[in-house]
């Protein structure tokens, strides 16, 4: 039988701690989970060192939309220290489709937002 759709946010750690292979390896399973997604399932992809990054809107994972999320994660690079908590909150407000941030945009200086 069929599953249901995903929908799903990546949160990935692109901070300094990351080098040395770390984020290849994070880039590589990354793409593989991409691959693993059908055309229902939706998709957004949240970067954080010391500030959050949305690297890729929410987007149903057509053959285009995961061409385009496989681009995103290949852009990344590693950068800064690590905003865990600010990463995680962002991913949530994905989710719940009130993120602030646009693709390309970042929280400034590390901030956390609060979700109610």
């Amino acid at each position: 039988s069929a599953r249901a759709p995903v929908e799903g946010v990546l949160c990935l750690d692109v901070s300094g701690s990351m080098g040395g292979g770390k984020l290849g390896m994070v880039k590589k399973t990354s793409e593989m989970l991409v691959d693993e997604l059908g055309s229902k399932d939706t998709l957004g992809i949240v970067a954080f060192e010391t500030n959050v990054h949305v690297v890729f809107k929410t987007a149903r994972m057509t053959q285009e939309g995961r061409r385009a999320a496989k681009a995103a994660i290949r852009g990344m690079h590693t950068m800064g220290s690590t905003n865990l908590s600010g990463g995680v909150l962002e991913a949530i407000a994905m989710l719940k489709g009130e993120s602030v941030l646009e693709v390309g945009s970042s929280s400034a200086g590390g901030s956390v937002r609060r979700l109610s």
